[in-house]
């Protein structure tokens, strides 16, 4: 008896999705692009720091209050603009690409 293919994964689950590389440096290309966000969003507190305390030598005290809340209140922002992108926006965009459309033409 002929066995069929194995249309299976490892482990008994099925195969999942490949990355399809269109040129050959494609591969490289996203390890280093990736490497590249990984690094910059590490390294970006430390260099915030950093310039921190450059700059807040020079300032009054109440300049330093200001920009103090003005920081806590953009990371509050930006971490909001994050989630409401990712649980309200994201799954709205993937309904209207992935389902597709009734649309009747003519009569």
């Amino acid at each position: 008896m002929d066995q069929p293919a194995d249309t299976e994964g490892s482990c008994g689950r099925p195969p999942g999705p490949k990355l399809i590389y269109t040129h050959p440096a494609g591969g490289l290309n996203l390890v280093i692009t990736i490497g590249v966000y990984l690094g910059i969003a590490l390294a970006s507190p430390i260099v915030l720091y950093q310039v921190w305390l450059f700059v807040a030598p020079a300032l009054y005290k109440h300049e330093r209050g200001a920009i103090t809340g003005f920081l806590f209140s953009t990371v509050f922002l930006f971490l909001a603009g994050i989630a409401f992108g990712y649980f309200i926006t994201i799954p709205y965009v993937l309904h209207f690409w992935l389902v597709p459309a009734h649309v009747q033409f003519g009569t």
